[in-house]
């Protein structure tokens, strides 16, 4: 009896294996693919048409933008930088910017009042 067991023990093992190392058909097509955003979209704040904001008196500035499109949903962590320079050093200058210590994890962000006219 301990015999037929194990016969019937061997082949059962021999197939379960041969089934695990066995390779399934690639699944690249429903694996998300990180994309490097095209844009990025800092709405107008409320009052830069007159540029001017009372950061002594004010608790916050809020800073609101759209989401970067990555291709699938993902969670952002932004970071506020701050320059006199409007360029940023985009167009090959050396431009001088801060970068607030503060991180946010949604596009619409209240900014610290104080914490922004320090770095300014």
């Amino acid at each position: 009896m301990k015999h037929i067991k194990e016969s019937l023990f061997a082949p059962a093992l021999a197939l379960l294996t041969l089934a695990m190392t066995t390779a399934c058909e690639t699944d690249d097509d429903s694996n998300p693919v990180l994309q490097q955003p095209t844009s990025f979209v800092l709405n107008v704040p409320a009052y830069a048409a007159n540029n001017i904001y009372d950061l002594a008196n004010s608790e916050t500035v809020n800073l609101t933008t759209s989401q970067p499109d990555y291709g699938f949903p993902v969670v952002t962590i932004y970071q506020v930088q701050v320059s006199i320079d409007s360029s940023f050093g985009t167009d090959g200058s050396d431009a001088a910017y801060t970068t607030l210590t503060t991180t946010y994890h949604q596009a619409n962000m209240d900014v610290d009042a104080t914490e922004l006219n320090n770095a300014v």
